[in-house]
């Protein structure tokens, strides 16, 4: 874009923020009226140049789409994508011309196309100036109506105008990371994990008993607050000597928490202030603290504002950070961040920094070794870095301490199955049909929607990918361009919103909740069925519709969409089970399973006696419509006989839903049942 056009394209957006109502109630632009052509390229027939970046969130998720992507599920090899970059949501936006962004993360490739200020590295785009190197892109914080129209517009003529669909693609676990103070005993703290019946396997004799923390405590830690702002406020009954280095001169219970956070734009910090605003809705968190970019934090003591200071090994050919190589107890308010954008610089900045706290995705957290590693060695040397379960119900009365992983044990190296304890988390404020352009909720607003909250693990992510519906006038009516939209639309329908894309078998993340009330997958299918190419004519044909149709009119004949993996015929079969619950007389197990619609469920439980499998019980269940089933497993006398010789047992059920119509899928989960304690028999 050269130097006049970016005038006139500031002149335009002056218009852009009085236009965000309009545009989001309105659905499209002059360009992007409700015409149906068609792509001329067939499924898989696309180009192998579509590139993305964004969320940094999505970066383990978007590795298993692409395997999905690559087989028979997807395009079989036959084309694929470009690496994806992990950059951050708020750098996902602005490649879409939401303006803002990192000028520490550079784009993709954005020189020339963005502009003659950028010199091949990032920097701070205007609002309306997208990176056309970017075919898509992703966030974990919806944009604004203001950002949306931004996208929409462009540059400064009309010619370019597009229309974004901003399409719900998973959701994911927050994880709490902790590094208390290196050689301080955690086995004395009155707050650990490890106690009778929470489930967690952590014992005292392995040194994998870890911090747990109540909802308020969580919440003043991250705020700075002088209730929750040393070691041993927020672990109470920690002692000994801190090992010599970053802590000198204090004890264990003096060291400050420090504070690790974001230094971007994060969709990831957006998604964990909204679940602190449950918690405490006076502190401002989606208010005072969520700015854009939101980097801003509460300062210490909890209130006024501050921003963090910089810290890591200083970047190839320049300085060293403000803030050192690691957050030290002199910092501004104890609040520090990573000089690198994403969770992988978070997390790396917890593991440099003792005495610390941050927050990550969990995919990030396992990949960072914040798994805690069982040792027998003394309690002072023992694994500091690890994650840590939170209370439910925030805002209310948490009667219960949940682990971000779908298998309770699988905090721990090699143990339990991935997977993100995300299937019983509330998600707020998300669009609708009736309040939507076109009647499409992809096509809405999504910017105070989050995922927090609920009776099981309630820190979570919804994360999204934004995607043209139609990227003709977007970046121009080419063959190169078609074929990087028609790579878009395969990833997206055969490998993201399928059945496929949704299964996250082994994957730390979790599918979208479809319950009939909000079936969020179901827009994303919509969504991402709407997306063609040439829709205002052309060389793509198709039936335009005439001149002031309303939104969300269909045309009278409906056009057919040669190639393309075409609208889901089947129904899903992406279903997630919650964690088992064991009777009080150790002999039935209890779950609740969440299903995107009718069909039969079938779970079996099996129990291994040296190398014999051992078939304990089977129970059914035949499910009329989309909601929660609960299903009770009971033990057979065998299983009660050896968990009476053993004192616990390891038990796996397999639950397999079969949707009607549908193809059958498979979910297996692990439960260790403990014997019950032996009464001490009275003294006469």
């Amino acid at each position: 874009m050269s130097h006049s056009s970016l005038v006139r394209a500031s002149r335009r957006r002056v218009l852009l923020a009085g236009l965000a109502a309009a545009a989001a109630s309105a659905g499209l632009s002059a360009a992007a009226q409700d015409a149906q052509a068609a792509f001329t390229l067939a499924a898989c027939g696309g180009s192998n140049a579509a590139k993305n970046q964004g969320a940094s969130f999505q970066n383990g998720a978007q590795t298993y789409w692409r395997s999905v992507f690559a087989s028979s599920n997807g395009c079989g090899g036959a084309i694929s994508l470009q690496a994806y970059l992990s950059n951050g949501s708020g750098n996902g936006r602005a490649a879409m011309g939401a303006g803002g962004g990192s000028s520490s993360a550079p784009f993709i490739n954005c020189s020339p196309t963005c502009g003659t200020g950028n010199s091949g590295g990032g920097r701070t785009l205007a609002a309306g100036e997208r990176d056309a190197t970017t075919a898509f892109a992703s966030t974990d914080e919806g944009p604004t109506p203001t950002q949306q129209a931004a996208m929409n517009a462009g540059g400064a003529s009309p010619s370019d105008d597009g229309l974004v669909h901003v399409i719900p693609a998973a959701t994911g676990a927050t994880v709490i990371l902790a590094h208390p103070p290196n050689g301080c005993d955690l086995s004395t703290i009155t707050n650990k994990t490890g106690e009778t019946g929470d489930g967690t396997g952590d014992t005292a004799a392995d040194k994998t008993q870890r911090l747990r923390l109540t909802n308020t405590l969580l919440e003043a830690a991250f705020a700075g607050d002088t209730t929750a702002n040393t070691w041993g406020k927020i672990a109470p009954g920690i002692s000994g000597t801190p090992t010599a280095g970053q802590n000198d001169g204090l004890s264990c219970a003096d060291v400050p928490v420090k504070r690790i956070v974001r230094q971007d734009d994060s969709g990831t910090t957006f998604a964990f202030k909204a679940f602190l605003s449950l918690i405490n809705p006076g502190r401002g968190w989606l208010t005072t603290y969520n700015p854009a970019p939101n980097t801003v934090w509460p300062a210490a003591g909890g209130s006024g504002t501050a921003n963090p200071v910089s810290t890591g090994p200083p970047p190839s050919g320049g300085a060293a950070p403000a803030g050192g190589a690691f957050c030290s107890n002199t910092a501004a308010n104890l609040l520090c961040s990573r000089n690198a954008s994403g969770g992988g610089g978070l997390s790396a900045a917890v593991t440099a920094s003792e005495g610390s706290i941050g927050y990550v995705d969990l995919a990030t957290a396992r990949s960072s070794q914040f798994e805690i590693t069982p040792t027998s060695a003394s309690v002072t040397t023992q694994d500091y870095t690890f994650w840590i379960p939170i209370q439910n119900n925030p805002g209310g009365t948490g009667t219960k301490f949940f682990e971000p992983t779908i298998d309770p044990l699988a905090h721990k190296p090699g143990v339990g199955a991935r997977g993100s304890n995300c299937g019983d988390v509330a998600v707020r404020n998300a669009p609708t049909p009736a309040n939507s352009p076109r009647n499409d909720p992809t096509l809405g607003d999504w910017s105070t929607t989050f995922a927090a909250g609920g009776a099981g693990y309630s820190n979570c992510v919804l994360t999204y990918i934004m995607a043209w519906d139609d990227s003709a006038p977007v970046y121009g009516n080419t063959a190169d361009e078609q074929g990087k939209a028609r790579t878009v639309k395969d990833f997206l329908a055969s490998s993201v919103v399928s059945a496929a894309g949704q299964q996250f078998t082994n994957v730390d993340y979790s599918s979208l909740p479809n319950p009939q009330a909000q079936p969020l997958l179901k827009y994303a299918q919509d969504g991402v069925n709407a997306i063609d190419w040439n829709k205002s004519g052309g060389s793509g044909g198709g039936t335009p519709m005439p001149p002031g149709t309303p939104p969300g009119t269909t045309p009278t004949t409906p056009p057919t969409t040669p190639g393309g993996p075409p609208p889901p015929g089947k129904p899903s079969n992406a279903f997630t089970v919650s964690t088992g619950k064991v009777n009080s007389g150790r002999t039935s197990l209890a779950y609740t399973v969440t299903l995107p619609g009718a069909g039969s469920l079938v779970a079996s439980a099996t129990f291994k006696n040296g190398s014999k499998t051992v078939k304990i019980a089977t129970a059914t269940a035949n499910v009329t419509a989309a909601g929660k089933a609960k299903l009770t497993v009971k033990l057979s006398s065998a299983a009660r006989s050896a968990l009476r010789k053993k004192k616990k047992l390891t038990i796996t059920v397999r639950f397999v839903y079969k949707p009607s119509g549908g193809d059958a899928n498979t979910v297996t989960k692990t439960v260790t049942v403990r014997a019950k304690a032996a009464k001490k028999k009275s003294r006469k």
